[in-house]
């Protein structure tokens, strides 16, 4: 009814999350001010969080109490004297109107301020990580994967290996790749951010890099055939519909049905990697 979708961060990927992150780290610092004991953190949130709704934020240019509600919040000092009455309606729907119309202007006035911040934001972000002049894996790649957890526990961290691989990356997104192992028997699939895969040259031998941890895998779903033949073994986000068609480099275009015939398919479908049987 309320149209919630409930989306699912990268592991290891805190900047997915990076709205909710830079609160948490704004009432962290609001807490630690207003505590004595640490213990009683939890006493002292409900005053955090009116503080943060009740200031300004220089990405909206507006408190998010006003955003919410259409007025400024009245705290105890403000509520004295003349004005503790506030503003008076004689009309229900004067009210109403006067709110929505404050409402709108106050958030067509936030987005605009917030989309001037964000592309400053992405310039600065950008030009310090030299976004344009990085190369970027290309399905094909083979690429050696972070384990960030390999460095836990372990008695000189810094001198730990945490890169796994070699893996071939299988598709692209606009900020992951999904890869598999190029050597061993294992299907393992793995989603992984670009910050956290590394281009392997072409000058170097396929060498088994293995690490004591890893990260979590793709859960995989077989496809088969009323024959009993496998045609395919895919994550659950790319699961085939009735009826699914892929180009490979030479324009020949291949359908998976239901009711399919196997066939292997011609080499460099997009998305899929050579020689994977499918149904024509």
């Amino acid at each position: 009814m309320l149209k919630i979708k409930h989306v699912m961060t990268k592991g290891y990927n805190s900047r997915a999350n990076g709205a909710v992150e830079r609160f948490n780290k704004t009432i962290m610092h609001i807490v630690k001010k207003k505590v004595a004991l640490p213990i009683k953190w939890d006493d002292q949130l409900p005053y955090a969080v009116y503080a943060y709704n009740s200031i300004a934020h220089r990405t909206t240019g507006d408190t998010p109490y006003f955003l919410m509600t259409g007025r400024d919040p009245q705290g105890p000092l403000i509520m004295e004297g003349e004005d503790a009455g506030g503003m008076n309606y004689s009309d229900m729907e004067d009210y109403k109107c006067v709110l929505t119309h404050e409402l709108l202007v106050a958030h067509k006035k936030a987005k605009e301020h917030a989309r001037s911040e964000w592309e400053e934001y992405k310039r600065l972000f950008d030009s310090k990580h030299k976004v344009h002049s990085r190369k970027y894996p290309q399905p094909g790649s083979r690429v050696l994967v972070e384990i960030p957890s390999e460095k836990l526990g372990a008695r000189c961290p810094k001198l730990v290996n945490k890169w796994k691989g070699p893996y071939r990356v299988v598709t692209c997104s606009e900020n992951s790749v999904t890869v598999r192992p190029v050597m061993g028997k294992s299907k393992e699939t793995l989603v992984i951010p670009f910050d956290n895969v590394r281009v392997i040259p072409a000058e170097m031998e396929n060498i088994a890099i293995e690490t004591k941890k890893g990260r979590m895998r793709v859960k995989t779903k077989e496809l088969n055939c009323d024959n009993g033949n496998l045609l395919l073994s895919l994550p659950h986000a790319m699961q085939f519909p009735p009826a699914w068609t892929a180009k490979n480099s030479n324009n020949v275009t291949h359908t998976v049905v239901s009711n399919c015939d196997i066939a292997e398919a011609s080499s460099g479908i997009e998305g899929l990697p050579a020689g994977t049987p499918t149904a024509q």
